[in-house]
């Protein structure tokens, strides 16, 4: 027998980072588990009791048709936080923002000034994450921290991602059409190392903001190369002169605290895993 250290909870269960997350803790010594789902968090928020060891993940978010859907974004990225801070007594809370909030940075680095254009609606993504973050840090406890999480790629990668619509493609037809230009390049983790990253921030990790990354920009032309590799013919809809940069993400602050062993997620577990 053994002595329950701490309780994990994962608000945001049922989605494809949250459940890995869950998964992964669940194979952890010494933690039990809690995996609620968004039908489930209001129950939750009314008879949690949350000891001041336990830990409490945020991965309550809306990835794809946020433009369409502006009030659900705000309400998952920040809305239903604030109602979470203020209802339940938690000492230990890590939130799942996104390195998309460096979109218009020069720099992909935890401490840099960033800039949104509330007139562009693809900002409100970048707004409400940001919302989101500014309630964590705004409590005066280490133990609030921020995880900006790169692209993840994995097993059974969701088909509205970038990756997932490339993906569905070329596994039903061989074929694929790229719409932006060969140059463009972003970073790209791996969904293994994002939950083993997660796990070390909530518990050892020293500061309050990491980036979630694998600290280099893999570009289209290297995705594109990784396609043919499974017989899939790739062309591009646009010229060099349309491709888009993407400051480099900076991994420095994990790389020294906790050492990774970060992967290529461009594997043939990618590819094959995927069901479109």
């Amino acid at each position: 027998t053994y002595t329950i250290m701490s309780e994990i909870t994962i608000l945001g269960a049922n989605g494809w980072i949250g459940s890995a997350l869950a998964h992964f803790c669940e194979h952890k010594k010494d933690h039990k588990v809690h995996r609620v789902g968004r039908r489930d968090l209001t129950e939750w928020m009314s008879s949690a009791s949350v000891k001041a060891q336990d830990i409490v993940f945020y991965c309550i978010g809306l990835t794809s048709d946020f433009r369409n859907k502006p009030h659900e974004t705000i309400k998952a990225h920040s809305t239903i936080l604030s109602s979470l801070i203020q209802q339940v007594r938690i000492d230990n809370l890590v939130y799942l923002s996104s390195s998309r909030v460096y979109s218009r940075a020069y720099v992909g680095t935890e401490n840099a000034n960033l800039t949104v254009n509330p007139n562009q609606s693809s900002d409100i993504y970048n707004i409400s994450k940001l919302l989101g973050e500014s309630l964590v840090l705004s409590i005066p406890n280490p133990g609030f921290k921020v995880a900006r999480l790169s692209n993840v790629l994995g097993k059974k990668q969701p088909i509205h991602t970038f990756v997932g619509q490339l993906l569905a493609s070329a596994r039903m037809h061989r074929q694929v059409t790229i719409m932006q230009a060969a140059a463009t390049a972003k970073d790209y983790i791996s969904l293994d190392n994002v939950v083993e990253l997660l796990y070390a921030v909530a518990f050892y990790g020293k500061d309050r903001i990491y980036n979630i990354a694998r600290g280099e920009n893999t570009s289209h032309a290297y995705i594109a190369h990784w396609l043919s590799l499974f017989d899939c013919q790739v062309d591009f809809a646009h010229a060099e002169t349309h491709s888009i940069e993407f400051p480099m993400i900076s991994n420095d602050r994990i790389s020294r605290e906790f050492s990774p062993r970060l992967v290529d997620p461009f594997n043939s577990e990618l590819f094959n895993s995927f069901i479109p």
